[in-house]
Protein backbone atom coordinates (compact mmCIF):
# COMPACT_ATOMS: atom_id res chain seq x y z
CA UNK A 1 0.00 0.00 0.00
CA UNK A 2 1.68 3.51 -0.62
CA UNK A 3 1.67 6.21 1.56
CA UNK A 4 -0.64 7.82 -0.15
CA UNK A 5 -3.56 5.43 0.18
CA UNK A 6 -2.31 4.84 3.83
CA UNK A 7 -3.03 8.47 4.46
CA UNK A 8 -6.49 8.24 2.97
CA UNK A 9 -7.35 5.10 4.78
CA UNK A 10 -6.26 6.72 8.21
CA UNK A 11 -8.09 9.52 7.65
CA UNK A 12 -11.27 7.52 6.90
CA UNK A 13 -11.39 5.64 10.01
CA UNK A 14 -10.92 8.84 11.97
CA UNK A 15 -13.62 10.06 10.52
CA UNK A 16 -15.57 7.13 11.23
CA UNK A 17 -14.61 7.12 14.20
CA UNK A 18 -15.84 10.87 15.20
CA UNK A 19 -19.14 9.80 13.84
CA UNK A 20 -19.10 6.76 16.21
CA UNK A 21 -18.59 9.57 19.24
CA UNK A 22 -21.14 11.90 17.84
CA UNK A 23 -23.57 8.97 17.73
CA UNK A 24 -22.40 7.58 21.51
CA UNK A 25 -22.59 11.05 22.84
CA UNK A 26 -26.61 11.64 21.50
CA UNK A 27 -27.38 8.12 22.39
CA UNK A 28 -25.78 7.31 25.90
CA UNK A 29 -22.65 7.08 28.08
CA UNK A 30 -20.76 4.24 25.78
CA UNK A 31 -18.39 4.40 23.09
CA UNK A 32 -18.00 1.07 20.91
CA UNK A 33 -14.87 0.88 19.39
CA UNK A 34 -15.02 -2.65 18.19
CA UNK A 35 -14.00 -3.60 15.26
CA UNK A 36 -12.69 -0.12 13.91
CA UNK A 37 -8.72 -1.68 13.00
CA UNK A 38 -7.20 0.09 15.53
CA UNK A 39 -4.33 -2.35 15.19
CA UNK A 40 -3.51 -0.66 11.97
CA UNK A 41 -4.12 2.92 13.71
CA UNK A 42 -1.36 5.42 14.99
CA UNK A 43 -1.74 5.64 18.38
CA UNK A 44 -0.72 9.09 18.38
CA UNK A 45 -4.04 9.09 16.44
CA UNK A 46 -5.82 7.18 19.22
CA UNK A 47 -4.58 9.36 21.99
CA UNK A 48 -5.67 12.38 19.71
CA UNK A 49 -8.98 11.15 19.52
CA UNK A 50 -9.19 10.36 22.98
CA UNK A 51 -8.54 13.76 23.99
CA UNK A 52 -12.10 14.89 22.25
CA UNK A 53 -13.76 12.12 24.34
CA UNK A 54 -16.18 14.58 26.81
CA UNK A 55 -17.02 13.68 29.91
CA UNK A 56 -20.58 12.04 29.37
CA UNK A 57 -18.66 8.99 27.99
CA UNK A 58 -17.67 6.85 30.93
CA UNK A 59 -17.65 3.35 29.50
CA UNK A 60 -15.27 2.29 26.33
CA UNK A 61 -15.04 -0.99 24.37
CA UNK A 62 -12.33 -1.81 22.74
CA UNK A 63 -12.73 -5.02 21.58
CA UNK A 64 -11.75 -7.15 18.42
CA UNK A 65 -9.19 -4.85 17.29
CA UNK A 66 -6.25 -7.14 17.59
CA UNK A 67 -4.40 -4.93 20.10
CA UNK A 68 -2.13 -7.64 20.78
CA UNK A 69 -0.26 -6.87 17.95
CA UNK A 70 0.53 -3.57 19.10
CA UNK A 71 4.40 -2.69 20.35
CA UNK A 72 4.26 -3.02 24.26
CA UNK A 73 5.23 1.02 24.56
CA UNK A 74 2.12 1.89 22.20
CA UNK A 75 -0.08 0.15 24.35
CA UNK A 76 1.28 1.05 27.68
CA UNK A 77 0.29 5.07 25.95
CA UNK A 78 -2.75 3.89 24.65
CA UNK A 79 -4.35 3.39 28.22
CA UNK A 80 -2.83 5.86 30.01
CA UNK A 81 -4.32 8.05 27.82
CA UNK A 82 -8.22 6.83 28.43
CA UNK A 83 -9.96 9.55 29.48
CA UNK A 84 -10.72 10.05 33.20
CA UNK A 85 -14.23 9.78 32.90
CA UNK A 86 -14.02 6.34 31.95
CA UNK A 87 -14.47 3.35 34.43
CA UNK A 88 -15.50 0.99 32.04
CA UNK A 89 -13.06 -0.46 29.83
CA UNK A 90 -13.43 -3.63 27.33
CA UNK A 91 -10.33 -5.61 25.50
CA UNK A 92 -11.73 -8.50 24.87
CA UNK A 93 -10.96 -10.54 21.96
CA UNK A 94 -7.26 -8.63 21.32
CA UNK A 95 -4.88 -11.54 21.91
CA UNK A 96 -3.19 -10.02 24.66
CA UNK A 97 -2.45 -13.75 25.82
CA UNK A 98 0.29 -13.88 22.99
CA UNK A 99 2.12 -10.37 24.81
CA UNK A 100 5.28 -11.49 26.77
CA UNK A 101 4.69 -12.13 30.31
CA UNK A 102 5.96 -9.05 32.09
CA UNK A 103 5.21 -6.88 29.11
CA UNK A 104 1.41 -7.86 29.98
CA UNK A 105 2.08 -6.81 33.25
CA UNK A 106 3.40 -3.04 32.36
CA UNK A 107 0.27 -3.36 30.26
CA UNK A 108 -2.26 -3.96 32.84
CA UNK A 109 -0.69 -1.36 35.37
CA UNK A 110 -1.04 1.66 33.25
CA UNK A 111 -4.73 1.43 33.14
CA UNK A 112 -5.84 4.16 35.07
CA UNK A 113 -7.72 4.03 38.78
CA UNK A 114 -10.29 5.76 37.36
CA UNK A 115 -11.09 2.10 35.50
CA UNK A 116 -13.27 0.34 37.90
CA UNK A 117 -14.69 -2.44 35.52
CA UNK A 118 -12.38 -4.33 32.96
CA UNK A 119 -13.38 -6.92 30.28
CA UNK A 120 -10.41 -9.31 29.57
CA UNK A 121 -12.62 -11.89 28.27
CA UNK A 122 -11.67 -14.02 24.68
CA UNK A 123 -7.71 -13.13 25.12
CA UNK A 124 -6.07 -17.01 25.16
CA UNK A 125 -4.91 -15.90 28.38
CA UNK A 126 -4.15 -19.56 28.87
CA UNK A 127 -0.93 -18.95 26.52
CA UNK A 128 0.60 -17.39 30.33
CA UNK A 129 1.79 -19.46 32.92
CA UNK A 130 -0.09 -20.00 35.74
CA UNK A 131 2.85 -17.27 37.51
CA UNK A 132 2.95 -15.08 34.74
CA UNK A 133 -1.00 -14.73 34.63
CA UNK A 134 -0.99 -14.53 38.39
CA UNK A 135 1.68 -11.69 38.08
CA UNK A 136 -0.63 -10.14 35.06
CA UNK A 137 -4.21 -10.02 37.24
CA UNK A 138 -1.63 -8.51 40.85
CA UNK A 139 -0.98 -5.42 38.39
CA UNK A 140 -4.38 -4.65 38.19
CA UNK A 141 -5.41 -1.54 40.76
CA UNK A 142 -7.04 -1.87 43.71
CA UNK A 143 -10.08 0.59 42.29
CA UNK A 144 -11.01 -2.21 40.07
CA UNK A 145 -14.22 -3.80 41.33
CA UNK A 146 -15.48 -5.86 38.57
CA UNK A 147 -13.33 -8.65 36.42
CA UNK A 148 -14.39 -10.33 32.98
CA UNK A 149 -11.99 -12.79 32.58
CA UNK A 150 -14.27 -15.08 30.84
CA UNK A 151 -13.60 -17.35 27.62
CA UNK A 152 -10.00 -17.69 28.39
CA UNK A 153 -9.83 -21.71 29.14
CA UNK A 154 -9.02 -21.51 32.62
CA UNK A 155 -9.40 -24.82 32.99
CA UNK A 156 -6.03 -25.48 31.91
CA UNK A 157 -5.13 -24.49 34.94
CA UNK A 158 -6.36 -26.67 37.88
CA UNK A 159 -5.64 -27.09 41.49
CA UNK A 160 -3.06 -25.19 43.02
CA UNK A 161 -2.08 -22.94 39.63
CA UNK A 162 -5.72 -22.25 39.37
CA UNK A 163 -6.02 -21.54 43.31
CA UNK A 164 -3.03 -19.15 42.94
CA UNK A 165 -4.42 -16.96 39.67
CA UNK A 166 -8.00 -16.34 41.12
CA UNK A 167 -6.34 -15.58 44.33
CA UNK A 168 -4.46 -13.01 42.54
CA UNK A 169 -7.45 -10.66 41.44
CA UNK A 170 -7.81 -7.13 42.82
CA UNK A 171 -7.83 -7.12 46.66
CA UNK A 172 -11.85 -5.20 46.55
CA UNK A 173 -12.99 -6.94 43.38
CA UNK A 174 -16.71 -7.66 43.96
CA UNK A 175 -18.12 -9.42 40.81
CA UNK A 176 -15.58 -11.87 38.94
CA UNK A 177 -16.69 -13.74 35.66
CA UNK A 178 -14.99 -16.86 34.92
CA UNK A 179 -17.82 -18.21 32.44
CA UNK A 180 -17.26 -19.92 29.38
CA UNK A 181 -13.66 -21.75 30.52
CA UNK A 182 -14.35 -25.30 30.44
CA UNK A 183 -14.66 -25.75 34.66
CA UNK A 184 -17.05 -28.80 33.39
CA UNK A 185 -13.66 -30.84 32.04
CA UNK A 186 -11.91 -31.03 35.29
CA UNK A 187 -13.65 -33.98 36.69
CA UNK A 188 -11.55 -34.30 40.13
CA UNK A 189 -10.91 -32.34 43.21
CA UNK A 190 -8.42 -30.13 41.51
CA UNK A 191 -11.84 -27.69 40.46
CA UNK A 192 -12.71 -27.75 44.15
CA UNK A 193 -8.59 -26.83 45.31
CA UNK A 194 -8.78 -24.01 42.11
CA UNK A 195 -12.10 -22.44 43.32
CA UNK A 196 -11.07 -22.17 46.87
CA UNK A 197 -8.10 -19.53 45.75
CA UNK A 198 -11.34 -16.91 44.95
CA UNK A 199 -10.93 -14.55 47.88
CA UNK A 200 -14.05 -13.76 50.29
CA UNK A 201 -14.52 -10.18 48.94
CA UNK A 202 -15.97 -11.25 45.79
CA UNK A 203 -19.76 -11.05 46.30
CA UNK A 204 -20.79 -12.13 42.44
CA UNK A 205 -19.61 -14.66 40.72
CA UNK A 206 -20.62 -15.80 37.47
CA UNK A 207 -19.65 -19.27 35.81
CA UNK A 208 -22.06 -19.37 33.05
CA UNK A 209 -21.36 -21.90 30.34
CA UNK A 210 -18.75 -24.17 32.02
CA UNK A 211 -20.79 -27.59 31.56
CA UNK A 212 -20.55 -28.05 35.10
CA UNK A 213 -23.43 -30.53 34.26
CA UNK A 214 -20.87 -32.91 32.83
CA UNK A 215 -19.51 -33.34 36.03
CA UNK A 216 -20.07 -35.87 38.64
CA UNK A 217 -22.33 -34.56 41.28
CA UNK A 218 -19.56 -35.19 43.95
CA UNK A 219 -17.26 -32.88 42.30
CA UNK A 220 -19.66 -30.16 41.99
CA UNK A 221 -20.65 -30.54 45.26
CA UNK A 222 -17.23 -29.82 46.48
CA UNK A 223 -16.73 -27.41 44.14
CA UNK A 224 -19.27 -24.86 44.94
CA UNK A 225 -18.39 -25.74 48.94
CA UNK A 226 -15.45 -24.35 48.25
CA UNK A 227 -16.58 -21.28 47.06
CA UNK A 228 -16.14 -18.08 49.48
CA UNK A 229 -18.50 -17.33 52.14
CA UNK A 230 -19.46 -14.15 51.17
CA UNK A 231 -20.88 -14.69 48.09
CA UNK A 232 -24.67 -13.04 47.02
CA UNK A 233 -25.25 -13.62 43.90
CA UNK A 234 -24.77 -17.44 41.80
CA UNK A 235 -24.77 -17.26 38.50
CA UNK A 236 -25.26 -20.77 36.52
CA UNK A 237 -26.60 -19.64 33.80
CA UNK A 238 -26.22 -22.48 30.62
CA UNK A 239 -24.35 -25.45 32.36
CA UNK A 240 -26.89 -28.16 31.59
CA UNK A 241 -27.45 -29.07 35.32
CA UNK A 242 -30.26 -31.12 34.64
CA UNK A 243 -28.11 -33.80 33.06
CA UNK A 244 -26.87 -34.01 36.38
CA UNK A 245 -27.37 -37.64 37.70
CA UNK A 246 -29.52 -38.62 40.99
CA UNK A 247 -29.60 -36.25 43.76
CA UNK A 248 -26.37 -34.52 42.78
CA UNK A 249 -27.64 -31.54 41.75
CA UNK A 250 -29.58 -31.20 45.08
CA UNK A 251 -26.51 -31.91 46.67
CA UNK A 252 -24.47 -28.83 44.92
CA UNK A 253 -27.11 -26.41 45.41
CA UNK A 254 -27.34 -27.25 48.64
CA UNK A 255 -23.94 -26.49 48.99
CA UNK A 256 -23.95 -22.92 48.18
CA UNK A 257 -23.18 -20.64 51.14
CA UNK A 258 -25.73 -19.39 53.77
CA UNK A 259 -24.91 -15.70 52.38
CA UNK A 260 -26.25 -16.22 48.33
CA UNK A 261 -29.75 -14.35 48.33
CA UNK A 262 -29.99 -14.65 44.36
CA UNK A 263 -29.15 -17.46 41.66
CA UNK A 264 -29.29 -17.91 38.23
CA UNK A 265 -30.33 -21.05 37.23
CA UNK A 266 -31.63 -20.11 33.65
CA UNK A 267 -31.51 -22.50 30.59
CA UNK A 268 -30.19 -25.77 32.05
CA UNK A 269 -32.42 -28.51 30.70
CA UNK A 270 -34.00 -28.42 34.12
CA UNK A 271 -37.37 -29.74 32.70
CA UNK A 272 -36.02 -33.29 32.93
CA UNK A 273 -36.14 -33.12 36.77
CA UNK A 274 -38.80 -35.26 37.87
CA UNK A 275 -41.82 -32.74 39.29
CA UNK A 276 -40.93 -35.00 42.80
CA UNK A 277 -37.82 -33.50 43.09
CA UNK A 278 -38.46 -29.93 42.85
CA UNK A 279 -39.34 -29.80 46.33
CA UNK A 280 -35.80 -31.38 47.69
CA UNK A 281 -34.57 -28.84 45.28
CA UNK A 282 -35.80 -26.03 46.14
CA UNK A 283 -35.64 -26.70 50.40
CA UNK A 284 -31.55 -27.54 49.51
CA UNK A 285 -31.05 -23.94 48.64
CA UNK A 286 -29.69 -21.16 51.35
CA UNK A 287 -32.67 -20.11 53.36
CA UNK A 288 -31.94 -16.15 52.37
CA UNK A 289 -32.56 -16.99 48.65
CA UNK A 290 -35.20 -15.15 47.17
CA UNK A 291 -34.68 -14.42 43.62
CA UNK A 292 -34.40 -17.34 41.43
CA UNK A 293 -34.16 -17.17 37.61
CA UNK A 294 -35.94 -20.25 36.01
CA UNK A 295 -36.49 -19.06 32.19
CA UNK A 296 -35.60 -20.87 29.26
CA UNK A 297 -36.43 -24.17 31.19
CA UNK A 298 -39.37 -25.03 29.88
CA UNK A 299 -40.71 -26.09 33.24
CA UNK A 300 -44.62 -26.73 33.23
CA UNK A 301 -46.85 -23.93 35.21
CA UNK A 302 -47.07 -26.55 37.74
CA UNK A 303 -43.76 -26.60 38.81
CA UNK A 304 -43.66 -23.02 39.62
CA UNK A 305 -46.67 -23.45 41.30
CA UNK A 306 -45.29 -25.96 43.30
CA UNK A 307 -42.47 -23.80 44.32
CA UNK A 308 -44.32 -20.92 45.08
CA UNK A 309 -46.22 -23.07 47.67
CA UNK A 310 -43.53 -24.12 49.11
CA UNK A 311 -41.55 -21.02 49.33
CA UNK A 312 -43.50 -18.05 48.63
CA UNK A 313 -40.90 -15.62 49.75
CA UNK A 314 -38.39 -16.20 46.28
CA UNK A 315 -39.44 -14.08 43.19
CA UNK A 316 -39.38 -16.27 40.19
CA UNK A 317 -38.32 -15.36 36.56
CA UNK A 318 -39.32 -18.33 34.35
CA UNK A 319 -40.39 -16.93 31.01
CA UNK A 320 -38.62 -15.04 28.38
CA UNK A 321 -41.56 -12.63 26.58
CA UNK A 322 -39.73 -12.11 23.00
CA UNK A 323 -39.82 -16.19 22.51
CA UNK A 324 -42.86 -15.94 19.99
CA UNK A 325 -41.18 -13.01 17.62
CA UNK A 326 -37.49 -15.24 18.52
CA UNK A 327 -39.60 -18.27 16.91
CA UNK A 328 -40.51 -16.29 13.84
CA UNK A 329 -37.64 -15.67 12.92
CA UNK A 330 -36.18 -18.46 13.70
CA UNK A 331 -38.42 -20.40 11.56
CA UNK A 332 -36.75 -17.66 8.37
CA UNK A 333 -33.64 -18.61 9.36
CA UNK A 334 -34.54 -22.54 9.24
CA UNK A 335 -36.56 -22.33 5.67
CA UNK A 336 -33.02 -20.07 4.25
CA UNK A 337 -30.92 -23.29 5.36
CA UNK A 338 -33.25 -25.51 3.77
CA UNK A 339 -33.33 -23.50 0.59
CA UNK A 340 -29.75 -23.21 0.62
CA UNK A 341 -29.06 -26.87 1.35
CA UNK A 342 -30.95 -27.61 -1.93
CA UNK A 343 -28.84 -25.73 -4.03
CA UNK A 344 -26.27 -28.80 -5.52
CA UNK A 345 -22.97 -29.28 -7.78
CA UNK A 346 -22.84 -31.42 -10.14
CA UNK A 347 -21.61 -34.70 -7.81
CA UNK A 348 -24.79 -33.53 -6.25
CA UNK A 349 -23.57 -32.13 -2.87
CA UNK A 350 -24.41 -28.40 -2.02
CA UNK A 351 -22.69 -26.03 -3.57
CA UNK A 352 -20.25 -24.49 -1.20
CA UNK A 353 -20.74 -21.27 -3.04
CA UNK A 354 -24.02 -19.86 -4.40
CA UNK A 355 -22.59 -18.43 -7.37
CA UNK A 356 -19.82 -20.73 -7.50
CA UNK A 357 -16.02 -20.54 -6.08
CA UNK A 358 -14.67 -18.02 -8.92
CA UNK A 359 -16.62 -15.51 -7.33
CA UNK A 360 -15.52 -16.66 -3.80
CA UNK A 361 -13.94 -13.37 -2.74
CA UNK A 362 -17.34 -11.67 -2.89
CA UNK A 363 -19.43 -14.55 -1.03
CA UNK A 364 -19.60 -16.36 1.74
CA UNK A 365 -19.29 -20.28 1.88
CA UNK A 366 -22.32 -22.27 2.99
CA UNK A 367 -20.46 -23.63 6.20
CA UNK A 368 -19.47 -19.55 6.53
CA UNK A 369 -23.56 -18.79 6.26
CA UNK A 370 -24.27 -22.31 8.71
CA UNK A 371 -22.34 -21.26 11.22
CA UNK A 372 -23.69 -17.51 11.72
CA UNK A 373 -27.08 -19.11 11.45
CA UNK A 374 -26.31 -21.34 14.06
CA UNK A 375 -25.02 -18.23 15.98
CA UNK A 376 -27.98 -16.41 15.22
CA UNK A 377 -30.58 -19.03 16.55
CA UNK A 378 -28.21 -19.62 19.90
CA UNK A 379 -28.03 -16.10 20.69
CA UNK A 380 -32.62 -16.00 20.21
CA UNK A 381 -32.54 -18.68 22.66
CA UNK A 382 -31.03 -16.27 25.39
CA UNK A 383 -27.51 -18.04 24.88
CA UNK A 384 -24.65 -15.68 25.65
CA UNK A 385 -23.23 -14.99 21.75
CA UNK A 386 -20.66 -13.29 20.24
CA UNK A 387 -22.34 -12.21 17.02
CA UNK A 388 -19.92 -9.16 15.46
CA UNK A 389 -17.63 -11.65 13.75
CA UNK A 390 -20.68 -13.47 11.80
CA UNK A 391 -21.96 -9.72 10.45
CA UNK A 392 -20.75 -9.54 7.31
CA UNK A 393 -21.87 -13.65 6.65
CA UNK A 394 -25.55 -12.75 7.69
CA UNK A 395 -26.07 -9.80 5.79
CA UNK A 396 -24.52 -10.94 2.65
CA UNK A 397 -26.51 -12.73 -0.28
CA UNK A 398 -29.83 -13.63 -0.35
CA UNK A 399 -29.75 -14.56 3.42
CA UNK A 400 -29.27 -10.68 4.41
CA UNK A 401 -31.90 -10.16 2.05
CA UNK A 402 -34.06 -12.18 4.22
CA UNK A 403 -32.74 -10.94 7.22
CA UNK A 404 -33.17 -7.31 6.39
CA UNK A 405 -36.87 -7.67 5.50
CA UNK A 406 -37.55 -9.05 8.90
CA UNK A 407 -35.62 -6.57 10.81
CA UNK A 408 -37.73 -3.55 9.10
CA UNK A 409 -40.91 -5.63 9.77
CA UNK A 410 -42.43 -4.48 12.96
CA UNK A 411 -41.94 -8.02 14.46
CA UNK A 412 -38.20 -6.77 13.82
CA UNK A 413 -38.71 -3.73 15.44
CA UNK A 414 -40.26 -5.34 18.55
CA UNK A 415 -37.57 -7.82 18.85
CA UNK A 416 -34.66 -5.02 18.26
CA UNK A 417 -36.55 -2.86 20.55
CA UNK A 418 -36.40 -0.34 17.86
CA UNK A 419 -36.86 0.88 13.93
CA UNK A 420 -33.54 -0.18 12.58
CA UNK A 421 -33.05 -0.36 8.44
CA UNK A 422 -29.98 -2.77 8.05
CA UNK A 423 -28.81 -6.64 9.43
CA UNK A 424 -25.99 -4.71 11.05
CA UNK A 425 -27.98 -2.66 13.06
CA UNK A 426 -30.88 -5.03 13.72
CA UNK A 427 -27.74 -7.76 14.82
CA UNK A 428 -26.43 -4.60 17.34
CA UNK A 429 -29.92 -3.43 18.16
CA UNK A 430 -30.06 -7.47 19.14
CA UNK A 431 -27.14 -7.72 21.34
CA UNK A 432 -27.59 -4.29 23.10
CA UNK A 433 -31.07 -6.04 23.97
CA UNK A 434 -29.74 -8.74 25.42
CA UNK A 435 -27.23 -6.49 27.35
CA UNK A 436 -29.89 -4.46 29.36
CA UNK A 437 -32.14 -7.81 29.59
CA UNK A 438 -28.65 -9.14 31.41
CA UNK A 439 -28.76 -5.52 33.36
CA UNK A 440 -32.19 -5.97 34.12
CA UNK A 441 -30.91 -8.91 36.09
CA UNK A 442 -28.94 -8.04 37.54
CA UNK A 443 -30.39 -5.12 38.91
CA UNK A 444 -33.89 -7.20 40.05
CA UNK A 445 -32.65 -10.86 40.25
CA UNK A 446 -28.62 -10.64 40.49
CA UNK A 447 -28.61 -7.22 41.82
CA UNK A 448 -24.97 -7.74 43.85
CA UNK A 449 -23.47 -8.52 40.39
CA UNK A 450 -22.54 -4.91 39.36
Amino acid sequence: MTLEKRCIQQQRLMQDLTDILNTACKNGNHLDLTLYRLRETSVTDIIHFFSSIPAKITSIDLGYNNLGKKSVADLIQLVEALPQSVTSLGLSYNDLGQIAGMDLVKILSAIPKNVTSINLSKNKLHKKSADELSLALKALKPEVISLDLSSNYLAKYHGADLAKILSAIPENLMTLDISTNLFGSVPDERLAQGFAGIPEHVNCLKLNDNNLGDLPGSVLTHAIAALPKSLSTMDLNDNNLGHIKGRGLIDALGALPESVTAINLQANNLDVIPQADWQLLISSLPQNVHLLDLSDNELAQSTFALIKQQQSAIQLTPTNLTNIYAEELNSILEKYLINRTAVKDSSGKTKAYFYGSFFSAFQFSFTEKQEAVAALQSALRGKSVDLKPHLPALRNGNLGNQLRRFAQSDLGKILAGKHVNGVSEFIMALDASKQRSDASLDNSLLTTCK
